[in-house]
């Protein structure tokens, strides 16, 4: 197997041992990806920073004759198991999309059940409103009902009164004579 890293430099590993066969130097930034061309055995690899890349190339074979074989059965391996990860991250980005779908959908039904209860709730305000103003309307004529009838016993009492006084007054003239 090749890989890259943060080092600028790229190292062939024996897969069975686990150790690096070749380290290849030369990159002015770290190497961020790298690919084993078909024969004759080149190596390619690539790196990058903000201001400039750079890639460059090795036409040494990139490991002895006999180790060929084995670099490519572990580039077989390496590239079966990449495309493993790449459909795994494809079943989950497929899941996420499901499960966001799913959420706006329930976002949109609880967006639109909150419009229904905000509009039933100023409806229901409204008739509270509506109901408020007829009981106030129902107390200020009931107000001027029982005015009226206040002036009207005031009236009588009055009337009362003065019948009363004349009642008295003429009692005392009679006496009087």
């Amino acid at each position: 197997a090749l890989s890259g890293s943060w080092d600028k430099a790229m190292r062939l590993w024996d897969l069975g041992t686990g150790k690096a066969i070749r380290t290849l130097k030369g990159h002015p930034f770290a190497v961020n990806s790298v690919a084993l061309l078909p024969p004759p055995p080149v190596a390619s690899s690539s790196s990058s920073s903000a201001s400039a890349s750079s890639s460059s190339s090795a036409s040494q074979p990139a490991a002895p004759a006999s180790s060929a074989p084995l670099a490519e059965q572990a580039l077989r391996q390496q590239l079966q198991h990449s495309t493993q990860i790449q459909q795994a991250l494809q079943t989950q980005v497929q899941q996420m999309q499901r499960a966001h779908a799913q959420q706006q959908q329930a976002y949109a039904q609880q967006v639109d059940t909150q419009t229904q209860q905000a509009q039933q709730m100023q409806r229901a305000h409204a008739q509270q409103q509506q109901a408020y103003a007829q009981l106030q309307q129902t107390h200020a004529q009931q107000q001027q009902t029982h005015a009226q009838q206040v002036e009207t016993q005031n009236q009588l009492h009055a009337q009362q009164q003065q019948s009363h006084v004349q009642t008295q007054a003429q009692q005392v003239e009679t006496q009087t004579q």
